[in-house]
């Protein structure tokens, strides 16, 4: 990517895990098939939560039916609610179904990892190891930048790596599905002088997987059938100060 000769320029890329998904008619009709299966020593099944809805009032969940995508309620009135997401919520964790959660921690193998994520995706703590490492469906994909990394602060869901160039930082946002997006900041239009920005290389090594780049910059990591794992959109850079005078009155560059 080529950074622009503006006061305070940000590079972005985004890198985001996908997983198939399948319809809420599939999801809800394995919930209740489920749920109605379920045993007297198994998970309540649906017929003893709409006897227990109607006997309280309230609606009853069904923990039978849950899955990454649904749950099922009994209701009062006799009646089942599925409750359907788009992409996973939740991840069966240790045989408990537990909230999806992108919160950044150390790890005792030298690397930070987000806390529940529908894939695994690990971070660098330091030094030369991958900035970003993303799993899923027994492939992986790692990132690399081309600079030592110092040890990064974490926030909540975000790594911030300071000063890996002088006046540059790299930020690190993991995402719930195990995807992430990394932004370059450059603080300074000295900073943004710098020859190691002119041509910006990301080293990446992907197991079983194929990469490859559209016309606008997006890359796509495809496995032996043909089914994309990994994908980044086309990365952008903007200048974070606003349009003034003397400056580009574009607030947003796409690399050439």
């Amino acid at each position: 990517m080529r950074m622009p000769s503006a006061r305070v320029a940000v590079a972005a890329a985004l890198v985001a895990s996908l997983a198939a998904v399948a319809g809420p008619a599939a999801h809800a009709g394995a919930a209740v098939a489920v749920a109605r299966s379920a045993g007297p020593q198994g998970p309540l099944s649906a017929g003893q939560a709409l006897a227990r809805a109607a006997a309280t009032g309230r609606s009853v969940r069904v923990p039978g039916a849950t899955t990454a995508t649904q749950s099922l309620s009994a209701n009062p009135d006799g009646s089942l609610t599925v409750h359907q997401s788009a992409a996973p919520v939740r991840k069966r964790v240790g045989g408990a179904w537990r909230a999806l959660d992108a919160r950044l921690e150390r790890s005792r193998g030298g690397s930070v990892s987000a806390a529940v994520t529908t894939s695994a995706l690990k971070l660098s703590d330091g030094g030369s190891a991958p900035l970003a490492t993303m799993s899923a469906l027994g492939k992986s994909l790692s990132v690399w930048l081309p600079v030592r990394l110092p040890v990064p602060v974490l926030s909540g869901d975000t790594a911030t790596y300071r000063g890996v160039l002088p006046g540059v930082d790299v930020r690190v946002t993991a995402d719930v599905q195990g995807g992430f997006s990394d932004v370059l900041i450059v603080h300074s239009a000295a900073a943004a002088a710098d020859p190691a920005l002119r041509t910006l290389i990301l080293a990446t090594r992907a197991a079983g997987l194929r990469l490859a780049a559209g016309r606008a910059g997006d890359i796509t990591a495809v496995d032996p059938g043909g089914h994309v794992v990994f994908a980044a959109p086309t990365p952008f850079m903007w200048d974070s100060a606003g349009p003034a005078a003397g400056r580009c009155p574009s607030s947003r560059a796409w690399p050439g």
